[in-house]
């Protein structure tokens, strides 16, 4: 039925603060001198969910022909090999030289293709670089020099740093995030078969150095996939605890337990590289420009110009700093190392590929945080397992310290006077004789991390760090004993009391008692989802409780009058035969009058057994909502409710709708006390988990296997039932009569047997995607993702296209997410939990279609011209954009958007159907008429069809599957409550298949363009 796409926040104006509504929304740069990587990883601020901050493919390994020279340089740098600080300088100095001589490449961007292209020419060029400086003889300790990177080098690295986001140095990601290669293709980067292609040294020491950290960014993808998970419960937890904190408890254990995996990963470092190789022959060649040993880099910056950079470190790890930001681990800086604390976070940050920089800023934007919703909670689960996951930080930033310590802090205690032994057994052996280093025992220096930092001051960062990370978490203090004492004797007081105004009320208070039950049981997925929250709400559940009261003592003359006023409306009944067994009463009434009780050959023909006589004060005060509510609560039995429906709309004329004074004062008190109308902020995401996240499987249950909750196209829409179609001549007659098989046999054929839900479904999905007209390598928009079925359909036609959807319900996206991954399109179908009017301002003009299959109706009369701009905003100068809407006749329409009826109040609270005229009214106000209807097709009788298919497969699996599921689901909920339940639903399909069969609704799909584009659009 209605998708789930509405709003959860406002949109953010700014492109630096991004919109808070789901942790994976979309990045927001918008530089013209960034380069655009166009794909849908890049998008999310290159997070791929398959592998975080790692390239979901293996990176490139070679450029290009035309940039072939890097690669050969890069090639003999590795293989003569050069040594640090010119110890073979008769072989380092030629090819110094060489680099030197080469062409400069000033625009290399625009030539590579593609990402990977310009990853590569970034880690070669970086290599190259440190090779080049490294590999020179130290200048004299008298006359210090500055080093010059060659303009060959300098001019195509900053051109391709720039376009990374990153500072033309060694970093982080050009030695670990894009410098592997897989052995076996199709096993991923799983340890054991992954390489490091280019290293300083060639030992087995240094690989096995960049690959500790490789696995931890391998192993990354499940931390940031409950960390999103987590995210989206947080952001559901205030509409209902009940489900989100257990699942944030569990979610918040599987990163506990992934963080000690990192943390036995950073351990296992140990095991094939050795401290004194790596301070001695590997760290040396990380180091950056600072201080006196600045570089100029030629042909970009101005003579005399120096610049300062750190070198590749740990610490400039995206994903180690997402673990922190999820967390809200504070590392606030304190005391006199105020300044030094902030800018090394920021520092490690700077050298971060600028789109994983943007992640980080949005992660520590969203709201609500983990850390705010546990903070909040008082449950203890919940606190307990945050907990466990910040100690798991501290224990993991513990064994850094100690590695730290090792690897350097202890090596340079050591001195370097054993250097030259630890340079020729790291060397190759071909040039082990080569391979020396200079050692200088007798000046002390101060111990630098790989990233250039003092490394005591590193270490005490790291310190505070944990000192944060124990006060960041959480304590939990049960009430004090007095309180719970209290509290119990005022339990046990108020039992006592109850147990009096029961023994002397019991007949009175039982029909309260009951309504109690079965009113919040009957409400499972709507009350129960509407906690909290302002004066209105508060009114309007007094309202239905004095409501339920007065009808609970069943006054003596109101249910009189009532009962004659009523019978006064059915009198005026002329076509059909309705009759009411008043069981409360003791007497059998007939409508028309002049009929008899027993069943004829006239239709169509109901029957109402009324059990309670606050049945009649229902009908009177509530019409349509008071009905249904008799229905669900048992006052009445009604023995087919279709053909009760039919009769019901076969006499409205007559009957004025069951329309009377008091019912126009209850619809006008009710409608101005029914906050959840207001399709504003506060209310849409609960109007949208109020129907959607009542439970997956029981819509699996009753739904087709592709999980469409939407109106299907047949073949036939009458061919499950007998239908006689009356022609013009009176003689004539079709009539569709079914087989044992349920099949119907027109002229004894039999309907095709593909032709069940499923088919009509997938006829609705194609014939939406046809009109929509897609073509290879597009971007497509849907708006209410449902549970994926459309976005899964258009994938498999479109091996190119990718697609953004948008829901407002964690269940449907959780579900959608795991049916997506199933069919194999995570990389090109991405569910975003977020609003239509939310949309990143990235995504103004970025989609050549945009497709919303029946969520309109959840967006409310007044948001309807926002929903048209935000649709026109969407897409681009060649849009097309298809709607499908279940829509209200425009003789009904003003007096339906002023009341509140049974579906709205129990079933999609804050849903509208709008009118045809409505919606064309809107689509002008709200694009100026930069969008127009290109055609528009009429599906409402098939809905019919749909209802009566999922009535019977939700009857079917009731017992067997659903009753189970939803009684695990919603703990606490009675027999008597399911039956509720039950009878809600059965009553909800069966109204809407009166109303579809009846054209007192319908069903549209709308195609819109603009106005130049007509002939692109499929007729």
């Amino acid at each position: 039925m209605m998708g789930a796409g509405v709003q959860p926040m406002q949109r953010s104006q700014s492109h630096t603060k991004l919109p808070h509504n789901h942790f994976l929304s979309q990045r927001t740069l918008s530089d013209v001198n960034k380069f655009d990587s166009s794909t849908l990883a890049a998008t999310d601020f290159d997070v791929d969910p398959r592998s975080a901050f790692l390239p979901p493919d293996e990176p490139l390994q070679r450029l290009p022909y035309a940039y072939e020279i890097w690669e050969l340089a890069l090639d003999a740098a590795q293989h003569l090999p050069l040594l640090l600080d010119g110890a073979n300088n008769e072989v380092s100095n030629p090819w110094r030289n060489a680099i030197r001589s080469m062409d400069t490449i000033k625009s290399p961007t625009i030539a590579l293709d593609g990402i990977r292209a310009v990853r590569r020419a970034y880690t070669v060029l970086s290599f190259l670089a440190h090779f080049y400086v490294h590999s020179q003889p130290p200048a004299p300790p008298n006359n210090p020099q500055k080093t010059v990177i060659p303009a060959t080098i300098a001019v195509p690295w900053h051109a391709t740093a720039s376009a990374l986001g990153l500072p033309p140095i060694l970093t982080y990601a050009s030695t670990v995030l894009w410098n592997w290669k897989l052995v076996d293709k199709s096993r991923g980067p799983v340890p054991g078969n992954v390489i490091t292609p280019i290293t300083f040294t060639q030992s087995r020491d240094e690989e096995h150095f960049f690959l500790t950290s490789l696995y931890i960014e391998a192993e990354g993808r499940i931390c940031l996939e409950r960390m999103a998970q987590c995210l989206d419960e947080a952001f559901m937890a205030d509409i209902s605890p009940h489900i989100s904190y257990p699942r944030m408890s569990a979610q918040l254990a599987d990163i506990t337990a992934q963080i000690r995996i990192l943390t036995r990963i950073l351990i296992d470092v140990r095991k094939e590289c050795r401290p004194e190789v790596f301070y001695n022959s590997i760290r040396r060649w990380f180091n950056g420009p600072n201080g006196d040993s600045s570089w100029h880099y030629e042909g970009v910056d101005d003579e005399g110009v120096y610049r300062d950079y750190g070198g590749p470190s740990a610490g400039q790890s995206s994903l180690i700093h997402s673990l922190d930001a999820f967390l809200g681990v504070n590392h606030a800086p304190v005391d006199d190392e105020a300044d030094y604390d902030d800018t090394f976070m920021r520092r490690m940050q700077a050298y971060m590929p600028e789109y994983h920089r943007r992640f980080l800023d949005h992660l520590k934007s969203v709201e609500p945080s983990c850390r705010d919703v546990v903070a909040l909670s008082a449950n203890e689960e919940l606190r307990e397992s945050y907990n466990e996951a910040v100690q798991a930080m501290r224990e993991f930033r513990s064994e850094h310290i100690k590695i730290a310590t090792l690897y350097i802090v202890t090596q340079s205690r050591k001195g370097t006077a054993n250097a030259d032994a630890i340079g020729a057994n790291v060397a190759n052996a071909a040039h082990a004789a080569n391979a020396t280093t200079k050692p200088t025992p007798s000046t002390p220096v101060e111990p630098k991390g790989t990233g250039g930092t003092s490394l005591i001051k590193f270490l005490k960062t790291i310190s505070r760090v944990l000192f944060h990370s124990n006060q960041s978490m959480l304590s939990y203090r049960p009430p004090a004993r007095s309180i719970i004492n209290m509290r119990r004797r005022l339990s046990i007081k108020t039992a006592k009391l109850k147990n009096v105004r029961r023994d002397k009320r019991r007949e009175k208070e039982a029909f309260t008692d009951r309504w109690m039950l079965t009113y919040r049981e009957s409400t499972v997925g709507v009350s129960d989802k509407h906690s909290g929250g302002g004066l209105l709400r508060t009114a309007e559940r007094v309202f239905d409780g004095v409501k339920e009261g007065l009808l609970g003592y069943s006054f003596g003359p109101a249910s009189s009058l009532a009962r004659k006023l009523i019978i006064a409306y059915f009198d005026r009944i002329q076509v059909g035969k309705l009759v009411i067994e008043d069981v409360a009463g003791g007497c059998t009434l007939v409508f028309p009058v002049d009929s008899s009780a027993s069943k004829s050959t006239t239709t169509p023909y109901a029957k109402i057994a009324v059990k309670n006589a606050a049945f009649w004060l229902r009908l009177l005060l509530m019409n349509d909502v008071g009905f249904s509510e008799a229905y669900m609560f048992g006052d009445i039995d009604v023995d087919d409710l279709t053909e009760l429906f039919k009769l019901f709309i076969a006499n409205r004329k007559h009957l004025s709708e069951m329309s009377s004074l008091p019912s126009h004062l209850y619809s006008g008190v009710a409608y101005a006390l029914n906050t959840r109308f207001v399709n504003n902020i506060s209310n849409t995401r609960r109007n949208i988990s109020a129907h959607y996240d009542i439970s997956n499987d029981m819509f699996e249950a009753f739904l087709s296997p592709d999980m469409t909750y939407s109106c299907g196209i047949y073949e036939d829409a009458y061919a499950d039932k007998e239908v006689a179609f009356a022609f013009t001549d009176k003689k004539q007659q079709h009539k569709h009569k079914l087989n044992k098989n349920g099949h119907s046999l027109a002229n004894g054929n039999a309907v095709a047997h593909g032709d069940d839900l499923h088919a009509a479904q997938m006829r609705k999905l194609r014939t939406v995607i046809k009109k929509v007209n897609i073509l290879p390598g597009m971007r497509l928009l849907e708006i209410g993702s449902g549970w994926g079925s459309m976005a899964i359909e258009a994938c498999t036609q479109y091996p190119s296209l990718m697609i953004d959807t948008l829901t407002l319900s964690t269940a449907q996206k959780e579900l959608a997410e795991l049916r997506i991954a199933k069919a194999g399109f995570s990389n090109r179908i991405r569910v975003h939990l977020c609003d239509y009017r939310n949309m990143p301002q990235s995504w103004k003009g970025q989609f050549d279609r945009v497709v919303s299959i029946e969520m309109i109706e959840a967006v409310g009369i007044e948001f309807l011209p926002k929903y048209f701009e935000c649709l026109s905003w969407a897409l681009n100068d060649h849009g097309i954009a298809v709607i499908q809407a279940i829509t209200i006749p425009e003789g009904r329409f003003d007096a339906y958007v002023k009341s509140v009826d049974f579906i709205q109040k129990y079933i999609f609270p804050g849903g509208v159907l709008p009118s045809l005229t409505a919606l064309l009214d809107a689509l002008y106000k709200g694009t100026e008429g930069a969008l127009v209807v290109d055609n528009i097709m009429q599906i409402g009788i098939h809905y019919a069809r749909t209802l009566r298919d999922w009535k019977r497969a939700f009857e079917d699996k009731f017992e067997s599957h659903i009753k189970h599921q939803l009684m695990q689901e919603h703990k606490g909920l009675s027999d008597q409550g399911v039956e509720v339940f039950k009878r809600k639903w059965l009553y909800y399909f069966t109204y809407c298949e009166a109303g579809f069969d009846a054209r007192a609704i319908g069903d549209h799909i709308i195609t819109i363009t603009r106005e130049s584009n007509s002939h692109l659009v499929n007729s």
